[in-house]
């Protein structure tokens, strides 16, 4: 079924591109505005003008196409669950389930390191898009998922419905710990076995 925002959209789109808007813009606005908090709708449609309060309208209140940001992780918070170390500038991790030694890509590094346990894999999304100034590429919010869902297969990483503090021996690289600390908190959780 084609949603009547899309029709609205492509019939509007000659329109707006002669008054001097370009839709890649307007698509990025309206990809704001469906992210915005509530609070901050009203101002949004404001700015972005009157004409497009129809669009908007229906986009936000009949569940309009697909928002290629949705995912069931979406309002997981992510969180590190295997020891690391930096080795000539990348990131390496350790698996505990076997003897192997993980490089990761940059990013895998990228994403491991913002899993502290304190945001959503979506608020990481929409931080990670707001950095590109001239709007995320198609597909990046799918592809960053996509890489979660990987490191959550290889045991890198783990999700959780609540915020999560991480224990010592996952904050920081294992080179700036203290060994003995690390090893205490990992046999109390579990981790290893006291020798």
């Amino acid at each position: 079924m084609v949603c009547k925002a899309v029709i609205i959209l492509e019939i509007e789109t000659r329109y707006f591109q002669l008054a001097g808007f370009q839709l890649d813009k307007i698509l990025n606005c309206i990809n704001k505005y469906r992210s915005c908090p509530r609070a901050d709708k009203n101002m949004f449609i404001l700015k972005i003008g009157m004409e497009w309060f129809l669009i908007l309208l229906l986009m936000s209140v009949g569940g309009c196409g697909h928002d290629e940001r949705k995912s069931k992780l979406d309002n997981q918070y992510f969180v590190r669950c295997a020891r690391y170390d930096i080795v000539e500038d990348a990131i390496v991790a350790y698996d505990f389930n076997s003897p192997r030694v993980i490089t990761l890509n940059p990013w895998f590094e990228v994403i491991f390191m913002a899993a502290y346990g304190q945001r959503t894999v979506g608020e990481f999304i929409v931080e990670i898009s707001s950095e590109y100034t001239e709007g995320a590429p198609k597909g990046l919010a799918t592809e960053i998922v996509g890489y979660v869902e990987e490191m959550i297969e290889e045991g890198l990483i783990r999700i959780s419905d609540t915020t999560v503090d991480l224990p010592y021996y996952l904050a920081s690289p294992v080179s700036e710990q203290d060994p003995d600390k690390a090893k205490k908190f990992m046999i109390t959780d579990g981790i290893i076995k006291e020798e």
